[in-house]
Parts: C-alpha cells; sequence; structure tokens
C-alpha cells in the first residue's frame, strides 16, 4: 500500500470522459438566454396547465435552429389577442418569432408559420472555448474571495484572488470545460456563477450554509445565465466528507487557520495560508476523482446514450434516471395498503410467511411506509428475518470447508421490476420499454466478449458501458421511494420488496429438507446439499422455477466460508478469488482505516499467514492510520496532552498507536451548555466531553501531515493492532477460536486446497 494512492488508469479514463463530454449536447452559448431580435424556432414543448392562482394558460417552449438557445412563453387564456394567436401552436412547428425583454421578462411575437411536424433540434455540442477538466475549490470570506483551479491534464494552476475581471476572463475562455468540485453542485457553482454576475459572494456563500430554502439561492442571481458544466463529486461520496477521503487516500488534511469569520480583509500572510489550504482541498478533489472516474464515466456514458446535455451531469443519479425514463412526480394513488395479490408463478407453503403477506391490507410503520417485519425459524432451527432490506438470515459464527453453491439471483429487484410490471406508475407508457431494454442490452453487453461498445460514435470500454446502463438500474428501485423525485410510487418500490422476499421465500421451499442452509441474504440462498442426488434434485427445481418467472439464477462456487453473520462473511471460490462482506472490508476497501488489521485478519484465515507476523512484516504506514470524525451533534473536538493540557483539535483526524506517551493525546468529542450528553465519559464545567476514538490506543498521537512526513513506522506501536486482530477474531468465532482456526486450516489441507496468495485486501 502506497503512501498516497495511486490510480495509474485514471489519466486514460479521464481523457475518456472529456471525450464522451464533449460529445454531450449542449455549449456554453446554447444553454445562455436567447437574445432579443427575430429568430427561426422549433416548439419544443406546449402544455396547457393552470397557473397558480388556478388561471388557464398555456407554456411553450421553443428552440432556436442557429445556435440552440431556449425561451418560454407563458400564455394566459383570458387575453384572447394572445390566447388566439398561441392556441393551435404544438410540438414541431417551427415559426418565425420576435423576442423582446421587458423589466427582465421575455415577450415572444410568432410572424409567422414555416412548418409543422418538425423534428426536436439538440443543442449544438461543439465547444466554443477552451475544453479541458478543471478541478475546483473556492474559499469565501467577508472581504475575500479566492478561486482555485487545476487542470487535469497540463497540473497547471489559476490563483483568482479577490478580481472579478480576472476570474471573467478565465471563465470566458474555459466555460465550456468540465468543472469538477466537492457538493460543487449546492455551494461552487452557485456561489461563483453569482459572483461572475456581479453579486455579492460572502452573501451568497452564507444563504447557502445557512439556509435551507434553495428556491432563496436562486433568487439571489439569474440562474438562466452563467452556464457551469462538470460534475458534482460529493453525489458519490459513500457517506464521507472529502476530508475523510482525503485521509483514507493518505494526503495532507490539516485544516485552514484562517478565520472564515473574520470581519476584516485577510492579511497577506493569512492570503498565503489560505491558498496553501484551498490548493490542498483541490489535490484532495483531484485524488477522489481518480478514485471515482469509473462511476463519473459510466455516468456520462448513460447521459451519452439517451441524447442529454451537458448540464444533466450536475443532476443526482436518482434525478438523472428519472429524467432518462420520462418520469414525472404525481400524487400518491390511493391503493397504498391494499392486500397483495400472489402472482400466480410463486408459491408460497409456509403459513407463518403467507400470512404476513397475503390476504390483508397492509400498514404503514412510524415513519408512513410499507413494510413486513417478521422473524421464522423453521423446525431445523436456521431463522430468516424478513423486512425492509429483503430476507436475511445465517448460521452464526460459522466456519466451513468444502464446495458448497451459492445461488444468486442476477439483478434481482430491476428484473423484478421488469418481469412483475412493478416499474414506477409514473412512466409514461411511450417511454416504460426502456428499462426492459437497458435490462437486454446490459446482458448482452456483459456476455458479448467485446471490449469495446460505440456510443453515439464515442468508443467506450465495454464493462463502462455496463456500468452505466447498471446505474440507472439499480438507482431506479431506491427514486421509486425517494418523495421528490419524479418516479415516487411508494407502492410498487414495497411491491418490488415483497415480491423479491416471496421469490426467495419459493426459492427456500424449493431446497429445504435437501440441504443445510448457511445463509439467505436479499437476493441469494447458499447451502450445503445433503448428497449428489439433492444437488441434482435443487438444481433442477430452481431452474425450472427461475425460468417460469422469467429471471437469472446463477450458481457460484466456493470452498469455504468464514462467518460472523449475514452481513459479515468471507468466502473463497475454487480459483481462490475472495469474497469479503461486511466491516472487516471496510467499504470494498474505500476506508482505509486501521487497514492493517482487516488485511491481517483476512489472510490469517484464507492465507493461513500468522497475524502477527503479518504485522510485524508490513511497514506500509498508511495501513496502520486510523481515521475519526466528530460528528454534526457535537459542538467541537478537543485533544489532551500527556499533562493534561487541552487544545482544540480538527473534525477529521489521522492518529497512530505510538510506543512513547511522551508526545500521545487523547481526544474528545465536546457538547456545550445545557444539552450535556448523558452517555459522555467526563463532564466539566458545564461541558460534555465523550470519547472521541473507540477501542482507543492506551498511546496515540495526531499525524495530519500526508502520510510519510509526519509520524514514522518506527513509532508506531505494532502490539495494538496486534490486539486488534485477537479481538476481532474472538468476537467472529468465540474465545476457542484459534482451535477452531487450525482444525479449519487442517481440514482444508486435508481436502487439498491450496491457501490462497498472502495480498493487501484493502489497498
Amino acid at each position: 500500500m502506497k503512501n498516497i494512492a495511486e490510480f495509474k488508469k485514471a489519466p486514460e479514463l479521464a481523457k475518456k470522459l472529456l471525450e464522451v463530454f464533449s460529445n454531450l449536447k449542449g455549449n456554453s452559448r446554447s444553454l445562455d438566454p436567447m437574445r432579443a431580435g427575430q429568430h427561426d424556432v422549433v416548439v419544443i414543448e406546449s402544455n396547457k396547465k393552470l397557473s397558480a392562482k388556478g388561471k388557464e394558460m398555456k407554456v411553450v417552449k421553443m428552440r432556436s435552429l442557429e445556435d440552440g438557445r431556449d425561451v418560454t412563453s407563458y400564455i394566459m387564456k383570458f387575453r384572447k389577442y394572445d390566447w388566439d394567436k398561441w392556441k393551435n401552436i404544438e410540438v414541431g412547428d417551427r415559426l418565425l418569432i420576435d423576442l423582446k425583454f421587458s423589466n427582465g421578462f421575455a415577450t415572444v411575437k410568432p410572424i409567422r408559420s414555416i412548418s409543422k411536424g418538425n423534428e426536436t433540434p439538440f443543442k449544438p455540442s461543439e465547444p466554443l472555448t477552451k475544453q479541458t477538466i478543471l478541478l475546483f475549490d473556492i474559499e469565501i470570506f467577508k472581504h475575500d474571495s479566492l478561486f482555485v483551479f487545476r487542470d487535469y491534464f497540463t497540473k497547471e494552476w489559476f490563483i483568482i484572488n479577490n478580481d472579478l475581471e480576472e476570474l471573467r476572463k478565465f471563465y470566458l475562455e474555459y466555460r465550456d470545460s468540465m468543472f469538477i468540485g466537492y457538493n460543487n453542485a449546492s455551494y461552487d457553482n452557485n456561489v461563483m456563477r453569482g459572483y461572475l454576475q456581479g453579486k455579492n459572494a460572502y452573501q451568497m456563500s452564507k444563504t447557502i450554509i445557512e439556509s435551507d430554502n434553495r428556491g432563496l439561492v436562486y433568487k439571489m442571481f439569474d440562474s438562466h445565465k452563467t452556464p457551469l458544466f462538470g460534475m458534482d463529486l460529493y453525489q458519490d461520496n459513500k457517506g464521507f466528507s472529502l476530508k475523510e477521503h482525503s485521509a483514507f487516500l493518505g494526503i495532507n488534511i490539516k485544516e485552514t487557520e484562517v478565520d472564515f469569520d473574520m470581519d476584516r480583509p485577510l492579511t497577506d500572510e493569512e492570503k498565503d495560508k489560505n491558498i496553501a489550504y484551498c490548493k490542498n482541498d483541490v489535490l484532495a478533489t483531484e485524488k477522489r476523482f481518480e478514485q471515482n472516474i469509473g462511476m463519473l464515466l459510466a455516468k456520462a456514458t448513460i447521459a451519452l446514450m439517451f441524447d442529454m446535455d451537458k448540464t444533466d451531469l450536475l443532476q443526482t443519479n436518482a434525478n438523472l434516471t428519472a429524467k432518462l425514463l420520462g418520469a414525472t412526480k404525481q400524487e400518491v394513488r390511493p391503493d397504498l395498503t391494499d392486500p397483495l395479490e400472489l402472482d400466480k408463478r410463486l408459491n408460497i407453503n409456509t403459513k407463518e410467511i403467507a400470512e404476513a403477506y397475503l390476504n390483508h391490507e397492509f400498514e404503514l410503520n412510524e415513519d408512513g411506509k410499507l413494510n413486513v417485519s417478521l422473524e421464522y425459524t423453521d423446525e431445523d432451527g436456521y431463522t430468516m428475518i424478513f423486512g425492509s432490506g429483503g430476507v436475511h438470515g445465517a448460521k452464526p459464527s460459522y466456519i466451513h470447508i468444502g464446495m458448497f453453491p451459492m445461488r444468486d439471483w442476477g439483478s434481482l429487484y430491476p428484473n423484478t421490476m421488469e418481469q412483475f410490471n412493478l416499474l414506477s406508475r409514473n412512466i409514461p407508457k411511450d417511454k416504460i420499454h426502456r428499462y426492459g431494454d437497458l435490462l437486454k442490452q446490459r446482458m448482452d453487453a456483459k456476455y458479448s466478449g467485446e471490449e469495446v461498445a460505440n456510443i453515439k460514435g464515442v468508443e467506450v470500454p465495454t464493462y463502462v458501458m455496463i456500468n452505466g446502463i447498471k446505474l440507472p438500474l439499480n438507482t431506479k428501485f431506491g427514486a421509486t421511494g425517494a418523495q421528490f423525485n419524479g418516479l415516487y410510487d411508494p407502492r410498487n418500490q414495497f411491491l418490488v420488496c415483497a415480491t423479491g422476499q416471496l421469490i426467495m421465500t419459493n426459492m427456500y421451499e424449493l431446497i429445504k429438507g435437501k440441504a443445510q442452509f448457511i445463509q439467505s441474504n436479499t437476493d441469494a440462498h447458499a447451502y450445503i446439499p445433503n448428497s449428489e442426488a439433492d444437488d441434482k434434485a435443487i438444481d433442477e427445481a430452481l431452474d425450472e422455477f427461475a425460468n417460469k418467472i422469467g429471471l437469472t439464477l446463477d450458481k457460484d462456487m466456493f470452498r469455504e466460508i468464514w462467518q460472523k453473520d449475514v452481513n459479515n462473511y468471507i468466502a473463497v471460490q475454487p480459483n481462490g478469488k475472495v469474497k469479503v462482506k461486511g466491516a472487516i472490508g471496510l467499504t470494498g476497501g474505500m476506508k482505509v482505516s486501521k487497514a492493517i488489521v482487516s488485511n491481517a485478519f483476512i489472510n490469517y484465515l484464507v492465507a493461513g499467514k500468522d497475524y502477527k507476523d503479518f504485522i510485524n512484516e508490513c511497514n506500509e504506514l498508511r495501513q496502520f492510520q486510523i481515521i475519526t470524525k466528530t460528528g454534526w451533534t457535537f459542538d467541537r473536538t478537543v485533544a489532551r496532552d500527556s499533562e493534561g493540557n487541552e487544545f482544540n483539535a480538527q473534525k477529521v483526524n489521522r492518529v497512530f498507536a505510538v510506543k512513547d506517551k511522551t508526545n500521545a493525546v487523547e481526544l474528545f468529542k465536546v457538547k456545550e451548555g445545557q444539552l450535556l450528553d448523558i452517555e459522555a465519559d467526563e463532564f466539566k464545567d458545564n461541558i460534555s466531553y465523550t470519547k472521541g476514538l473507540a477501542n482507543a490506543p492506551e498511546y496515540y498521537t495526531i499525524s495530519n501531515e500526508a502520510i510519510g512526513e509526519g509520524i514514522t513506522i518506527d513509532e508506531v506501536d505494532k502490539q495494538y493492532y496486534i490486539d486488534q486482530v485477537e479481538d476481532t477474531l474472538e468476537l467472529w468465532f468465540g474465545e476457542n477460536w484459534k482451535e477452531r482456526i487450525e482444525q479449519a486450516h487442517h481440514e482444508r489441507e486435508l481436502q487439498g486446497f491450496k491457501p490462497v496468495e498472502v495480498k493487501n485486501y484493502i489497498d
């Protein structure tokens, strides 16, 4: 593991991302408002609706055939003269119009009709300025505004401090580029666009930070002008802040020493510190960009497939999915709690499960959502829990050496929505086919063997297209339960989950009596057949069932499993590939915090590598880092040194267990005032102190510099990490863990399975 994470494929993928982006519809000119004067346009939207005051009106949106700019006209029915001119205008009509502006409002006059039945013209995609990928961050003070950009390809810095004209010049030179930041869709983009329009940057910044009213922000500047293209890394943050991502990746996480609330201009020294801090955040953004570039490219690819424009890349995955499916928000339908009618293809014989789902209306839980909650234990003592997350069951603290199958439904929820007609009912009939088309296209591409796919004239790696299609397929289910999304249809979201649980139940009943269950996890059952004949009978029954319901059922073989519970296990395939599930996997290797413990633990089980030797032989400093964060419910963080002296600490810190207590500290999360934390470890002067690090070492120190620039490996107390592995082994396998694991290793040898190669699973 490198001190600073490296992503060697990122530059190549970044070039492809820029190529895909450049082919998306729209350029900076086409996203500006249409200018006053005469224009040759095509009507792209024409809808009758009621105004906010309940008056009949017509909304007509038109696009210029010259530069792709749009204008919208609002025609009130009670204004008969205007209404007569517009009432028969429909989508596809080509018109010559005259556009004027009065007090900022557009007045559109149709001069004459040119033709009917025209296709909607796309916005032009050709860049009119320099086009590259710019990572950026901004820092706004009451009297100072700093904008820092870095060209990903040339590594050139652009630092603009308190110079509006210089920023305008830079924007006009690069505005067809991709501007990529962290939370920029909500914060940086709006502040920058408003500032470019001459608005007060500090006022914009404070409003965004302190107000929950997004509409108030958009009233502060003209949101139709000064387009800014790009993507927001916060939308795929995996629950972590930029500082946490920076910490995991090994880079400097020191916070600025400059007070954002000071009521005076910054000194030259403070400006230098602010620039250094902002540049470090841009470097952190760049590193997170490289780490997540596969997802960004997949998202851009799906936008290209559906002829979306460059502005769509700033939408969340859920909103992007709603748009490509054409879904529009509707009121919750009256059938929300109606009984579930069992599909004729399913057969449920287990009485307790059938009673939980069938022949009665459903009740809403305390959160106002539909859910079935059931814990079912069969006569063999195997327990399955049914809930909003699906079906879950597992033999606790379980080790098995020997071949066994895991039968796994391919994309259970997406295919259930398609095969059981449970897509959101907000999708219009003329677009409902898109979801099934995507499912088929993904499966065809997955098994095609082709390395490259052609998307609208752009060649992208096939795996990128597959991941791009996977994005809306997997996002669709969650979006159906998101109240403010166009796909919101809580009844059908519940039915998808319930149908999936009943499919898993039907599957369970076909296996039961012929095998011992190891685990059941949302879309898969793992089991040990009682005999070869039973194994064959199970396969025949399951394949027939899968064919009947129109879903794909895979069969993956494993040779061993080490299982704490249903959410935490390690399984090894016959070819030595290791599947890691749960906290020990540190979120798929993304959360590099105490990684040495996870790596030593996993290698001890599957490779037989002594965990003490693994830790003592390891000199990769980043593996030993521990990342801690103080949540928003606390007021601040303090550190206490070995002499008992307190000083303020950062919200996010990188710490290491150390042998020498001289520079050791103890972190505390602090609450002040009347609402003291009753769970706190200490109380002092109307302040509650909660220890800031769970399972903390006896001695630890803060090292927020980039890995390699602060603490050294010789200072690290490796015994602490060894103890942590042993605590985890006991948690998984009980007090006799050593005896159980050694017996399993012996059994693996007897069966002729070779231990897998020692490697870093968290890297």
